[in-house]
């Protein structure tokens, strides 16, 4: 048994936070069939909440925290080559066709550009110090 459930359902692990869970009750329930297919057993079509008004609107879901390993490499060039925030921004958005349809958000990108350049950091100081005992 498979059950896909909507983003917001279940109740919020604490009641003191700031949440997104109100107990939405969309699901689909999958069940394995004889052949090792699967078949729907039930569907819950209604939302108790608002939906997102189109794809890809401009909302900060988790989900657009995440960037891909191919984009991530992309980044961390542009940025070796002393690119702009702004212009890796755009050049990323020129990849989607759109900036519309940049499936990252803005901030998740300076995280990552921030992670990058600790590393970068750290490698330094670390080939300072060879350097040094050497």
């Amino acid at each position: 048994m498979q059950e896909i459930v909507c983003g917001f359902s279940g109740i919020p692990k604490k009641s003191n936070i700031r949440t997104y869970r109100c107990r939405c009750p969309t699901m689909i329930r999958l069940l394995r069939s004889n052949d090792n297919g699967w078949y729907i057993n039930e569907y819950r079509p209604d939302h108790n909440h608002a939906l997102t008004g189109k794809y890809g609107e401009k909302v900060y879901w988790p989900s657009h925290r995440h960037i891909d390993i191919y984009t991530r490499g992309v980044i961390k060039q542009l940025r070796e080559n002393n690119i702009s925030i702004g212009k890796v921004y755009n050049i990323i958005g020129s990849f989607f066709g759109s900036m519309d349809n940049v499936s990252v958000s803005k901030r998740a990108l300076r995280g990552l550009c921030g992670k990058i350049n600790r590393e970068q950091a750290d490698n330094d100081v670390k080939k300072t110090i060879d350097v040094l005992q050497s």
